[in-house]
C-alpha cells in the first residue's frame, strides 16, 4: 500500500473499512469452486493477514443449510486427542469439522462461515492453526468467512482449541 492510500485510509472511520481498502486496491472478487454453493469469495484488505489465506466475505447460494456446531478434540472413540497438545488438539479438531462436513453430504467448498476458538490465544498459535487445518484437508484450507477468536476457556479445561462452522450446499 503506497503511502497516500495508507494516509486515506487511516482517516476513514471503522465502518467503512471494507470501502477504504477497495478504494487502495486491496480487494479481490473470484469465484470458488465450480460444485460450491458459495457463489462468490471476497478476500477484501489482504494487507491485514498477508501470512495466511484469510477471507472476510462469501455470498453462497443453495437449497441446503448446515450449522456444525462446535469441534473439539475427540476421537470416534470419545477421547481427548492430544491433552496438553494444542497443535495435536487443533489438527484432530479440524478432522472432526471435515467430518462432520461430510456427514451432512457437504464438502470443504462448501463451507461459508468458521469461528476458531482458542484458549490463552497468543500470536504465535496462528500458524499452528492454519498448518493443523491444512493437514486435516489434505492441504485444501477451505476459504470460507472466518473469525479467530482468543477465549478464557471452553466447555471442559482440557480442551485447548474448538471450531464451528455454516455450509450451504447447491
Amino acid at each position: 500500500m503506497s503511502s497516500a492510500n495508507s494516509k486515506r485510509s487511516s482517516k476513514v472511520p471503522a465502518t467503512t473499512y471494507a470501502e477504504a481498502a477497495r478504494s487502495a486496491g486491496n480487494v479481490s472478487s473470484s469465484k470458488v469452486r465450480t460444485g460450491s454453493a458459495a457463489s462468490a469469495v471476497w478476500a477484501c484488505c489482504s494487507c491485514v493477514m498477508p501470512r495466511i489465506r484469510y477471507t472476510q466475505v462469501v455470498a453462497a447460494t443453495g437449497t441446503r443449510f448446515v450449522a456444525i456446531a462446535g469441534q473439539v478434540a475427540i476421537d470416534a472413540e470419545g477421547r481427548l486427542v492430544g491433552p496438553g497438545d494444542f497443535a495435536a488438539q487443533a489438527e484432530q479438531v479440524f478432522r472432526n469439522l471435515r467430518a462432520a462436513l461430510e456427514a451432512a453430504g457437504a464438502t470443504p467448498a462448501d463451507l461459508i462461515k468458521m469461528t476458531i476458538h482458542v484458549v490463552g490465544h497468543r500470536p504465535e498459535m496462528i500458524d499452528t492453526v492454519f498448518t493443523a487445518g491444512s493437514r486435516a484437508f489434505d492441504g485444501e484450507w477451505p476459504l470460507p468467512a472466518s473469525t479467530y477468536l482468543g477465549v478464557e476457556a471452553l466447555g471442559l479445561p482440557e480442551w485447548l482449541i474448538e471450531v464451528d462452522g455454516y455450509a450451504v450446499i447447491a
